[in-house]
């Protein structure tokens, strides 16, 4: 978030794969006035997996919610930078401490070729599937808290395969190096230097691509250590996520 600078980083963050359900979209709840309603918000500690359900119904659980957004949190949700931060500010909460990272965005710069991006297709993905709604009227509690809960079982499998993503990247880079590495060696011993010079320029750009590659993994495995990896991450990565978003799916 704006603000945030690197002694802020130095803090014990709590990561939590999170989500919320509300009674629509932004611009539904602007509609509805006071009878929009937050039914819950749900985070899981990406380190237990300890998982944890808050409501709205009373003014205790309002400054329950209240008082886990004033710790230094990152939150890691799907379209989290559009919807879910939004409506959480709608409601009337203080979300400028809480880092937000957005898989959405992720799953873009990672996968353009995926056909959907939504955290439904990634659930059938993984085999938790979202709860099928039928009539979203007749819905109670419960039935809003296990889909709640649900998704975020599949935001927290989204942001694994994310990583595990990246740590291909890296591998595939450093294939990539050696096998020019290799060639170069080729024209040594074959003294054709020409060959040499014109290698030269990948040389450069490979260096400079398993560097970039390097560097992202390091900072998503700084996660769990120093917990203001994950935003690091995210930031260096945002305005290539930003300009592949334009032209991709959703």
């Amino acid at each position: 978030p704006k603000g945030v600078v690197m002694k802020d980083l130095n803090k014990e963050y709590r990561i939590y794969a999170a989500d919320v359900e509300a009674t629509g979209l932004l611009h539904h709840l602007v509609e509805q006035g006071d009878k929009a309603k937050l039914h819950n918000l749900c985070v899981m500690d990406i380190v237990d997996c300890n998982m944890t359900t808050f409501h709205t119904d009373t003014e205790q659980q309002r400054k329950d919610i209240q008082g886990l957004l004033d710790q230094p949190t990152i939150f890691i949700m799907h379209n989290g930078i559009c919807y879910d931060k939004n409506a959480l500010k709608h409601f009337g909460y203080d979300v400028s401490k809480v880092i937000f990272v957005d898989t959405l965005a992720l799953s873009w710069y990672l996968d353009l070729n995926r056909d959907k991006h939504g955290l439904e297709n990634y659930g059938e993905e993984f085999g938790v599937p979202k709860p099928a709604i039928v009539d979203w009227e007749s819905l109670t509690q419960q039935d809003y808290d296990h889909r709640v809960q649900e998704d975020v079982k599949i935001q927290y499998r989204t942001y694994k395969k994310l990583k595990g993503m990246f740590e291909e990247l890296y591998k595939h880079e450093i294939f990539v190096s050696n096998s020019i590495n290799e060639l170069v060696n080729i024209t040594f011993q074959e003294k054709d230097y020409a060959t040499h010079n014109f290698l030269q320029w990948y040389v450069a750009e490979q260096i400079e691509e398993e560097a970039t590659a390097k560097t992202i993994l390091d900072k998503i495995n700084l996660i769990g250590d120093d917990k203001g990896g994950l935003y690091l991450f995210d930031r260096d990565i945002q305005q290539i996520a930003v300009a592949a978003s334009a032209a991709a799916p959703k």
